[in-house]
Order: C-alpha cells, then structure tokens, then sequence
C-alpha cells in the first residue's frame, strides 16, 4: 500500500511563476532567492512547505498519485539535480538552476545565523541530527539550532505527538526534515498544521552529510550532473537500482510526459 493513500488530494498553489515539467511548477529563480524567500516567510510568519524534485522523487511521484498531490501541495518546489533542469528545458526550452541542497546549505545557515533564525533538525538515524548540529555549529556559532530528533519513527506511532510538541515548544523559525522520500514529504504535509514552524523544508540526506556519514561530491562533478555516478561509486550496494535502475525509468517517464504534453497542446491548437 501506498505511504500517501491516506493522503487526500491537494491543489497547486504557489505564488510564484514557475517552469511546468509534467505538470510540477518549478521554482525558476535558483538558489540565492530561495534562501531569501525562505528566511522572509519565516520572518513574516508566513506559512510555507519546501520541497524538491529529483528524478527519484519524480519516479515515486509517476506511481503514487497521492504523493504526487503532495508534491504539487509545495509552495516551493524546486529542481534537485541536471535531471530535472535538463527535462524543464526540454519541456520549455528554458534553462533552470540545478539546486542541490548541499551546494547552498552553507549559505542558507549563514542567512539564517545573520537574521537570527532558529532551525530545528528532524531527521537520520539515531545521534544524526545531533552530530550535524555540532558539526554546523563550529563553522557558525550564533547560529540557533533548537532542537533535533531522529527520523526512525512511525508516522502512525504514537511517538509522533510528543516529537510534534517538542518542535513546537522550541518556537522554531525553520524545520528541516530529513527522512528520505517519501517519507518526510508525508510528515510535512499531514502534521503541517499541527507544527507550528512557519516554514517547512525537507532535505533528504542533507543531515547525513553534515554528520560525516555520506561524503560530498566535488563540486565540479555536481556541475556537470554527476554526482550520481559519485554516490554511487561510494556505496554501490545501498545505491545501484536507485540510480542504474531508476535513471532509465526516470528517462522513460519524462520522455513519455514531454511527448503527451506536446500532444495535448497540439490538440488545443
């Protein structure tokens, strides 16, 4: 059974002017103005759930209608990974910024340290969240971060309500939830209105990295839509079919959304 079926359909509601791949709405404006959105909507109290597309998340997405509608729930949505800029282009003819958040996690905490927001991590096994906190900590000592809690927990369980209540009574600006998809996409958007954090994000892995547990790849093989073959070559066990196996599907999906999409605008015409 699907992790989202209990999940009730959603509509699009962004408010902003996106690039349409497969009827997502892809955040066009990199990097540099997501982090400035996102600390003014934490500033201001306004409520918003961030989330990412990437070509695993999309081949979720193409089998699971109801974590489809989550995705599309986001008031941020934006590409994660040469994959889905690469399909936006050829979908729109526009070139959108690869935005994966590891290449822009530092300037995202120094934001927040600089205009005195307070994160919290939610995520990782057991001691993660706690070990990417200290880690932060030493590059940013004013940054606040309030709180932490692993990710190994059942969203029906009833540990749920007491994690719910610690983020809640840290007052938190920012959540960061880092559960792996789709998990942490179902946590955001069924609890969003029982968490009090103006401003939801979810990471995926980011935790891990800043803990030690998963190793960077080089910025350079990042550029040019490589770090697949990176982690890979790092943990091939844990990450063939994600990516030897999932990329063709990835390949298969878009390839035949790009082709419908064509189709129906030649229809309207």
């Amino acid at each position: 059974m699907s992790l989202c079926t209990k999940q009730s359909a959603v509509s699009q509601h962004h408010s902003y002017q996106g690039v349409i791949v497969d009827d997502f709405n892809l955040w066009p404006y990199g990097s540099s103005r997501f982090i400035e959105d996102l600390t003014n909507r934490a500033i201001e109290h306004q409520r918003t759930f961030a989330c990412y597309l990437n070509a695993y998340t999309y081949n979720i997405s193409v089998a699971d209608e109801q974590y489809r509608s989550i995705l599309k729930s986001a008031d941020i949505l934006y590409p994660d990974g040469m994959s889905i800029s690469l399909a936006a282009w050829l979908s729109s003819g526009r070139w959108i910024e690869r935005m994966t958040g590891l290449d822009f996690s530092d300037s995202f905490f120094s934001a927040c340290e600089e205009r005195g927001l307070s994160l919290y991590f939610l995520g990782g096994k057991p001691g993660i969240a706690e070990r990417a906190k200290q880690n932060i900590l030493r590059k940013y000592p004013n940054l606040k971060i309030v709180g932490t809690h692993n990710g190994y927990f059942s969203l029906d369980g009833e540990d749920v309500e007491r994690i719910i209540n610690d983020i809640n009574q840290s007052q938190v600006d920012i959540l960061l939830i880092g559960m792996g998809s789709p998990l942490q996409e179902e946590f955001g958007y069924r609890y969003r209105n029982k968490l009090n954090s103006p401003v939801i994000w979810v990471v995926g892995a980011l935790l891990d990295y800043y803990a030690g547990v998963e190793k960077q790849a080089p910025r350079w093989i990042g550029r040019i839509g490589l770090e697949w073959l990176f982690r890979l070559i790092q943990n091939p066990k844990g990450k063939w079919k994600r990516y030897l196996v999932g990329n063709w599907i990835f390949a298969y999906n878009i390839y035949r959304a790009i082709v419908k999409g064509r189709a129906n605008e030649t229809g309207n015409h």
